[in-house]
């Protein structure tokens, strides 16, 4: 298998071998994964999936590493991270094409620049596309799902497919379609509206995220799903988990949600403070919190 994961890079030129990738996520926590690779087109992503494809070999899909916990063992795995020819924004009248890399906070950017409303609820969420459109990211009265008219991208087999996907697609923070394994680009609608009320709007939102959750830590944004009845910030700040530490880890004083790394945590640690949370929340108020957090790895 080693000689078949070396391979790897006469078919994407970018490619690190025993990688580790921490700091690749938003976290920065994790061990080392097999391989990352950065397929830099549609060629190279496309070969690349038919090579793995082939040799039973598996993978992960990174994005911005926004929502993702990775083991301290690191993932026996190859990582595909999308190269730069993924990252664009092409603008037709009140529809943008958008890549997969493409941040969050560009597209919001942009959208504000050309006055077409559907955006502002972003502002705050970081991660690319490609993982908005895979999560459904979104707040209060806002769903990415909302937006999406059209996703582009490959079958794990490296077959090319246009998906137009229905609202029942998406659940709460879940794409449920498994046609696509790589998004590669989306086409979004929006609505033009007053650029003023567009600001005012993201303004509040700014302030409001800045006030109330922990952005000048690393963290991979809200732990849990908000259970029925409650929210789970609300629900975990009720238990008098606020401010709890194991290790570098810590149950953040501002958003009982979040668990941040105050500078050197582990994966574990954070696990540990998960279990925590939710043994409490079971055995005190039969609450079964469900993480929103990706898990990658060996546990």
């Amino acid at each position: 298998m080693r000689n078949v994961i070396s391979n790897i890079s006469k078919i994407v030129k970018n490619t690190k071998f025993n990688e580790v990738i921490a700091p690749y996520t938003y976290f920065k926590i994790g061990g080392c994964v097999k391989a990352l690779t950065i397929p830099q087109d549609d060629l190279e992503l496309k070969k690349l999936l038919e090579f793995l494809e082939e040799h039973s070999q598996s993978f992960f899909v990174l994005g911005a590493g926004t929502n993702l916990l990775v083991s301290d063992r690191g993932y026996n795995g190859v990582v595909i991270k999308l190269g730069k020819e993924f990252d664009f924004i092409d603008v037709e009248e009140n529809r943008l094409r958008v890549g997969a890399l493409t941040m969050l906070s560009d597209l919001l950017s942009r959208s504000l620049a050309e006055s077409l409303s559907g955006l502002e609820y972003s502002w705050g969420i970081p991660g690319t596309v490609g993982g908005a459109i895979k999560m459904n990211a979104g707040a209060w009265e806002f769903s990415f799902s909302q937006l999406v008219q059209s996703i582009v991208g490959y079958k794990s087999d490296g077959t090319k497919v246009k998906y137009h996907p229905h609202a029942g697609d998406w659940d709460y923070r879940v794409f449920h379609p498994i046609l696509i394994t790589v998004f590669t680009e989306a086409e979004l609608e929006f609505k033009e509206a007053d650029p003023d009320e567009m600001g005012k709007l993201v303004s509040e939102v700014q302030a409001y995220r800045r006030g109330t959750q922990p952005l000048e830590y690393p963290s991979a944004g809200c732990v849990f799903k908000n259970p029925e009845n409650i929210s789970a910030g609300e629900l975990i700040d009720k238990m008098g988990f606020k401010g709890t530490c194991i290790g570098g880890a810590q149950i953040s004083t501002k958003h009982a949600n979040f668990i941040i790394n105050t500078g050197n945590a582990r994966a574990e640690e954070v696990l540990q403070l998960i279990e925590l949370i939710q043994e409490k929340a079971w055995k005190e108020h039969s609450i079964k919190l469900e993480t929103e957090i990706i898990k990658l790895g060996v546990f």
